[in-house]
């Protein structure tokens, strides 16, 4: 049995595939939001343990714990250590959040 019961844990790594070589942190982070803008998950879901998605994506684990630190600033995610990180908003409140970071950013 996992170490957490959570039937969206198999939806979500089979929406995500492995990252081809170069920037893994960067390439994590833009399919993690792509996803999650997609609307396909619902605020407050538990993401999959960083092992797995590291595993799923095939890069290594410090790639993922970036990636998710990355989308935690922005407030896309929320980190809770010893619990899980879980999808802060719907797609609809992500988008405009990402896109005015991206302009600040740009």
């Amino acid at each position: 049995m996992p170490a957490y019961s959570d039937d969206r844990s198999a939806a979500i790594a089979s929406a995500l595939a492995a990252v081809p070589a170069g920037s893994p942190v960067s390439e994590v982070a833009r399919r993690l939001l792509d996803l999650f803008t997609s609307g396909s998950i619902a605020a407050g879901t538990r993401l999959p343990p960083e092992r797995h998605l590291a595993a799923t994506l095939e890069v290594g684990r410090s790639a993922v714990r970036e990636a998710l630190a990355a989308l935690e600033i922005l407030g896309i995610v929320d980190v809770r250590p010893g619990s899980g990180t879980y999808l802060r908003g719907t797609a609809s409140e992500l988008l405009p959040q990402t896109l005015r970071w991206g302009l600040l950013i740009g």
